[in-house]
């Protein structure tokens, strides 16, 4: 992974969900795919595998890495550049991370508009 994937990943959202009929998601889809890819890159070696699966209810994203550390939501100070990915995925997608022996899965399940919650809970 390099700091450059996050933004070619955007570009397979843009055509998945459009393909799937699911243009209303592509924003937020795209915001938090690009906000989980960006935490790999930042806090990882960098190995990781994405899934995106579309559902008659939504659109699923997944995040496996090969990190033990958990996202934890910080909250930035208005001129701190970093620190707002968490609160940024809690806002569009209902998540949640399942721990594994040697990593963890990130799962976040956007909804179209009008029928989300967004949450988090740790497995």
């Amino acid at each position: 992974m390099t700091e450059r994937t996050p933004g070619q990943f955007r570009r397979v959202v843009d055509t998945l969900l459009g393909l799937w009929g699911l243009g209303e998601l592509v924003d937020d889809a795209r915001l938090v795919a690009t906000e989980l890819l960006t935490n790999v890159h930042r806090h990882t070696d960098g190995r990781c595998e994405v899934v995106l699966l579309a559902s008659p209810s939504g659109v699923h994203i997944q995040v496996r890495d090969y990190s033990l550390d958990m996202p934890q939501a910080r909250f930035a100070t208005p001129d701190q550049e970093r620190g707002r990915g968490v609160v940024a995925v809690n806002q569009f997608a209902t998540w949640h991370v399942r721990r594994l022996a040697d990593g963890k899965i990130v799962s976040a399940f956007l909804a179209p508009p009008g029928t989300r919650g967004g949450r988090s809970a740790a497995c």
